[in-house]
């Protein structure tokens, strides 16, 4: 049996699941959904989207089931703005959604109605009904709940990039920016556990259940689509559960497929604090602050993952050395960008 053919047999397991008619459909591939793969299945007049979830060895994470448990506990919530889910096959990594119609934002795109769309969506996902819900999700992917767990794994990840091998000029250059960017994270950090002293807060104390949030995780509208009437729909949930609202709020920002103008930073910010008294928006936020440089940094390690054999071998493979050094040039250049403005902001704070 074929791919083409494999697929269209789970396809039609997938409409019969979902009680539609699975003897005559058609099906057509659409873009790439990083290593997935996603059709879209019309059927009885109604459009549906499959997705295969390419399973990565370097990568233990469920990508299904996270994004399918997401979104059960969105649509048993009644939250609308995501597709809903309508049949699974675990055992075969694939599950069928509702087909949402709409273009990607790009930065210029992006207005102050969007993002009160996203804060709209965020306040929603933290309501009580939601809460409720998602009380047994598994927590959102690298969710960390106390600073001495967000430390480490920053720790790690540059870590991980200082061994990188200097076979090329490029990778030359890219040590050199990870040195100059491991030497900005020790005085990030020493800013941080200061921070963190002043505030009374302890590095090792763990956020509560009722200090989390539920979050998409890969949050932005790189994972949007909008539609003629302006409505924001939001897609792809393989890393979403409960994270550290700080977190969510900076990733918002920071992440750099669709950047999100800072100016819209308290929207947000108000729509994630927004079940919380006036003291705990007052010290969540302030926490928020706290942390902002260390996602900032994080970001950077993860522009430069590219130079990673993990990467190399989930993603390297099927790309041409040319292609390979764009991408990398293209990333040194950006974490570069990124880096410097980390430094200035810390210049300026620690003024």
């Amino acid at each position: 049996m074929t791919e083409s053919t494999l697929r269209r047999a789970q396809a039609a397991s997938l409409l019969e699941r979902a009680g539609l008619r699975n003897d005559r459909f058609d099906m057509a591939p659409c873009s790439k959904s990083g290593n997935n793969r996603v059709h879209k299945l019309s059927v009885e007049d109604r459009c549906f989207v499959a997705k295969w979830y390419v399973k990565d060895p370097h990568d233990p994470r469920d990508r299904l089931a996270a994004e399918w448990a997401f979104l059960r506990c969105a649509a048993d919530a009644g939250i609308e703005p995501v597709p809903r889910p309508c049949a699974v096959l675990h055992g075969e990594g694939v599950a069928l959604y509702s087909f949402v119609e709409g273009d990607k934002l790009t930065r210029q795109q992006v207005t102050s109605d969007h993002v009160a769309q996203a804060a709209r969506f965020l306040r929603a996902l933290n309501g009580k009904r939601m809460r409720r819900s998602a009380e047994t999700l598994a927590g959102a992917s690298e969710a960390c709940f106390s600073l001495a767990d967000h430390l480490a794994l920053l720790e790690d990840r540059i870590a991980r990039l200082a061994a990188i091998a200097q076979g090329t000029p490029l990778d030359k250059e890219a040590t050199e920016l990870i040195a100059e960017l491991g030497a900005t994270w020790h005085r990030v950090r020493r800013r941080i556990v200061t921070g963190a002293e002043r505030m009374a807060l302890g590095l090792k104390t763990v956020l509560q259940p009722a200090d989390r949030c539920l979050s998409p995780s890969d949050f932005g509208y790189h994972n949007a689509l909008v539609g003629a009437d302006g409505s924001v729909t939001f897609i792809d949930f393989e890393y979403a559960g409960w994270d550290d609202p700080a977190k969510l709020i900076a990733d918002f920002f920071l992440q750099p497929a669709v950047p999100v103008d800072p100016v819209h930073r308290e929207t947000i910010r108000t729509a994630v604090f927004a079940r919380m008294d006036e003291d705990g928006r007052a010290h969540h936020g302030r926490r928020a602050d706290l942390l902002q440089p260390l996602f900032a940094l994080k970001w950077c390690c993860i522009m430069l993952n590219p130079f990673l054999p993990a990467w190399m071998a989930r993603r390297g493979s099927n790309l041409s050395s040319a292609a390979i050094e764009g991408i990398k040039s293209d990333r040194v250049k950006a974490t570069t960008r990124s880096l410097e403005a980390i430094c200035r902001d810390h210049e300026t704070v620690a003024g």
